[in-house]
Parts: structure tokens; C-alpha cells; sequence
């Protein structure tokens, strides 16, 4: 409620694009423990949310989307010798809303992700799903949110963990595996990294409203 005070004043009678600076400001203010905790929470349900419709839909579907195959780790899991049938299992599954927020709350400790780049990834996954016609699904839904945050802090020009430290937070892939991914994720976009005050906003609202 706070927060929405805030963004009010700032947009009364203002462009929203003009403005984004003093968005993001507000945004940051949500970054006490117990604010930035609700927006982790409700990030991993829009994720959580997102799993379960592509799961619902794919009984409906004859086939994917050919860019699919790339950001699938399916293969990758079941081929791994170092994991366990249940841990494949358990990773093949569709997750439950703790699962994604406990898998969320671990990576943004370990890369030290601000609550702006939250926002801002969410805008990157939405863009992503919507361009490449990938759902998120059981077996890519952890590169995805990675990728997601990682163009977001490149864009909002915060440090990013070094790929060597991400096999700590996901081993499955490889240093030089996750560079290749952030490349192809960036070429899915078509290299659209801009977003407006517009946008910002109104997902940092629908967040709020979730």
C-alpha cells in the first residue's frame, strides 16, 4: 500500500515514460525484508502460474514450439549420472508455488538481485514466452527465470554473478553453457532489451495486485 502511494503521486498528471527513474525508486522501497519477500512471492506464483496453464494446454497441443528444444532440459536431466531417479523425478515434475519461490529466493541471494531487476525479468519472460512461443514448463522453467533476471540486470547495469558461480545455484549447465543460453535467449528476443515507464509500471502493479 506504501508503494502504491508512492507511484501514484509520482504519475498524477505525468507522462509514466518521463518518469521511469523515480519508478524505479519506488520500486527499491520495496526492499525491506518483508516487502522484498511479498514481490519474491509473487513473482514465483506468476511463474508457478504459468507452469501450470502450459501444462493444462499441452493436452490440447499436437506439437511445441521448435525453439523449445534449446532452453529444454529434460534430456539433460534424465542423461545426468550424478542425479538420482527421484531427483530427476523430482525435477521433471511440474513444481509446486514453494518449489519456484524456494528456487527464486536461493538464486537472488546468491546473484544479489535488486527488486527493480524482479520486476524487470518478469517484463524479459513475458516478452520471451510471447516472441518464441515457448511455454514454461516443468523441464525449463529454472534456465528461463535465470536467463530472465540475468538480461535484467545487464539492462538495469547491475553486477551479475559470474557464470562459474551459477553452477553452484544450477549445476546442470556448464560456465560456458550458460553463456551460449544468455546469447540465444538475447537472439530470441530480437535483442529487445528497452522497456518503457509504461511497462515497468504496470507490471510492477500487477504484481503488487496479485
Amino acid at each position: 500500500i506504501r508503494t502504491m502511494c508512492i507511484l501514484e503521486t509520482i504519475l498524477e498528471n505525468q507522462k509514466v515514460d518521463s518518469w521511469k527513474p523515480k519508478l524505479i525508486t519506488a520500486c527499491k522501497k520495496s526492499s525491506s525484508c518483508s516487502e522484498m519477500s511479498s514481490l519474491i512471492k509473487r513473482v514465483a506464483h506468476s511463474v508457478f502460474s504459468q507452469v501450470q496453464l502450459s501444462k493444462s494446454q499441452s493436452l490440447q497441443q499436437t506439437s511445441e514450439s521448435p525453439n523449445a528444444e534449446t532452453f529444454c532440459e529434460r534430456a539433460r536431466i534424465l542423461a545426468d549420472p550424478q542425479l538420482s531417479s527421484s531427483e530427476k523425478f523430482k525435477l521433471l515434475k511440474t513444481p509446486s508455488a514453494r518449489a519456484v519461490r524456494s528456487f527464486l529466493v536461493r538464486f537472488i541471494q546468491m546473484a544479489e538481485v535488486q527488486p527493480e531487476v524482479l520486476v524487470v525479468s518478469t517484463i524479459f519472460l513475458k516478452r520471451f514466452v510471447h516472441m518464441t512461443q515457448v511455454q514454461l514448463e516443468a523441464w525449463n522453467w529454472r534456465i528461463l527465470l535465470i536467463l530472465s533476471v540475468r538480461m535484467a540486470q545487464l539492462m538495469e547495469g547491475h553486477p551479475m554473478l559470474a557464470n562459474c558461480s551459477l553452477s553452484s545455484v544450477y549445476p546442470l549447465f556448464k560456465p560456458q553453457e550458460y553463456v551460449n543460453l544468455e546469447i540465444e535467449f538475447l537472439r530470441k528476443l530480437d535483442y529487445r532489451l528497452y522497456i518503457s515507464g509504461d511497462e515497468f509500471f504496470n507490471s510492477f502493479v500487477t504484481l503488487l495486485e496479485a
